[in-house]
């Protein structure tokens, strides 16, 4: 059987920037940030945004949540952007 995996609790934008995500990450205290975002925060600041938890940098792909926008984008088309025209 195949395992569903509720995805109704992720956020749907970055806490740093306020926008949609853009290659989200999510850290080792389970918040999520575009990479971007996250990576840049790291330099003015080792600890997670939401949290304060140090993160050494680390941030893994949040598989879970790029699944979450890829519903989302076929669900309603006319509302999703093209992340490639999007620019920090």
């Amino acid at each position: 059987m195949r395992q569903t995996y509720d995805d109704s609790s992720l956020p749907s934008t970055c806490a740093i920037c306020k926008r949609r995500f853009i290659e989200p990450v999510e850290t080792s205290c389970e918040h999520y940030f575009c990479k971007h975002c996250a990576d840049q925060e790291h330099l003015d600041n080792h600890k997670c945004f939401e949290y304060g938890k140090p993160t050494n940098g680390l941030f893994k792909i949040a598989h879970y949540l790029g699944l979450k926008m890829e519903r989302e984008a076929r669900m309603n088309p006319s509302k999703s952007i093209d992340i490639r025209k999007r620019i920090h």
